[in-house]
This record gives structure tokens, C-alpha cells and sequence, in this order.
């Protein structure tokens, strides 16, 4: 294929087919037990795994994320003092 370097000059460039990886099967019954782990450990460790994951992994995990946020709500409230104490 020739493309147009300047409006008078011409080059060939070879146009290479894209490279793709083969991605590995997601287990959902292990992504799920990370995401029990780490809504066990709040708010903040939730953050924190859900930013290890890969695309893959957040697709299949999405449908089950509000659970595992309320689980880590209920972590963070629980070890937040009390007024007053």
C-alpha cells in the first residue's frame, strides 16, 4: 500500500496484521471468593482489589458488586467509633 509522506512523495508501507493475546477463562467462584475477602476488610480493601482485576474479571464480577458493597458498608460502619466514646 502507498501512502502519502508529502503532497509529492509517495512510500510504500506494509500494513501488519494486529497481534492479539488469547486471554485465560474467568473463574467466577474465585472471583467471587476475593470479593468476599475483600468486602470482610471494608470499603478500602474492596477499592483496592477491584483495581487488580482485569476486564474479563469485572464483567463477570459487575451483576454481584452491590452485595459485596454492602457487606463492606456494613464493615466500615462497625468499625467506626461511636460519638462520644
Amino acid at each position: 500500500m502507498a501512502l502519502t509522506m508529502s503532497k509529492a512523495n509517495k512510500k510504500p508501507y506494509i500494513v501488519k496484521p494486529l497481534q492479539t493475546t488469547e486471554s485465560k477463562p474467568v473463574d467466577l467462584k474465585q472471583v467471587m471468593a476475593c470479593a468476599e475477602k475483600a468486602s470482610s476488610e471494608g470499603s478500602a480493601a474492596m477499592s483496592l482489589w477491584w483495581g487488580t482485576l482485569s476486564g474479563d474479571e469485572k464483567k463477570i464480577i459487575k451483576p454481584h458488586m452491590d452485595e459485596y458493597k454492602n457487606k463492606a458498608a456494613i464493615v466500615d460502619a462497625a468499625s467506626k467509633p461511636l460519638m462520644g466514646e
